[in-house]
């Protein structure tokens, strides 16, 4: 593509974009809870936004940076924690997956939210807002900073987006959120694929662009600058 085309290209996807306001902060999933001691009574944490739980079952689990759609689990970048190993419960996505921090996880280049099979966390103990009427725990559902609310999983396109192209991960990792600077849905890797959309957060260094993860096949938000251009800049 000749040097007029290419300027031509940048200025209709500059053109395109829109700025979408920041939804209200719905609390940072950077927080953790420290190390908890191994003798200690697993319980509800009493700060920040998830509760300490061990692993239960026996041998240990796998923890999966990320899900296709709801139900397959993306084996790239994932690891094993052995049976009794501190996590903090997050949410539950359904019977089968659960989203969690890992505590202790400090390898270089890998996240620490990943998802685990519901069933490794069998008999501990879940917070009560967690809870339906009957004493179940809901699906999809999580503690945010104005109180428990419903996590947009991103199975559905958010109204009013329209794509524009597609962008690599030019960071080691990255986590797409269901809203700015909230719950955790995805982990992407370097040169992962998102298809941007016409919505950013602003065109500050600062920004949140919405799109859809190609490996999950899923929507939702990531800092503009962790993709190759920084779309969110050339926003008009």
């Amino acid at each position: 593509m000749d040097t007029t085309r290419k300027l031509g290209v940048v200025a209709t996807v500059a053109a395109s974009l829109v700025t979408v306001a920041a939804p209200a902060f719905v609390g940072s999933d950077h927080s953790h809870r420290p190390a908890v001691p191994a003798a200690a009574a697993v319980q509800v944490a009493a700060s920040g936004w998830t509760t300490d739980m061990r692993v239960t079952r026996t041998g240990g689990c796998t923890f999966y940076p990320s899900l296709y759609r709801t139900s397959r689990r993306l084996t790239a970048g994932s690891w094993h924690e052995p049976q009794n190993h501190w996590v903090g419960w997050r949410y539950r996505v359904n019977k089968t997956w659960t989203l969690v921090l890992d505590h202790h996880h400090r390898i270089k280049g890998k996240p620490r939210w990943a998802f685990v099979e519901t069933s490794c966390l069998t008999g501990n103990t879940y917070p009560p807002g967690s809870k339906d009427g009957h004493g179940k725990v809901r699906n999809l559902w999580g503690k945010g900073s104005h109180g428990w609310r419903h996590i947009q999983f991103g199975t559905t396109r958010r109204r009013g987006a329209h794509t524009l192209g597609t962008r690599t991960i030019r960071s080691t990792y990255t986590t797409m959120r269901d809203k700015p600077r909230a719950f955790v849905t995805a982990n992407l890797f370097h040169a992962n694929r998102f298809k941007i959309t016409n919505q950013c957060t602003s065109r500050s260094a600062h920004a949140w662009i919405y799109g859809l993860d190609l490996q999950s096949r899923r929507w939702g938000w990531l800092p503009s600058s962790t993709l190759r251009g920084n779309p969110c800049l050339h926003m008009r």
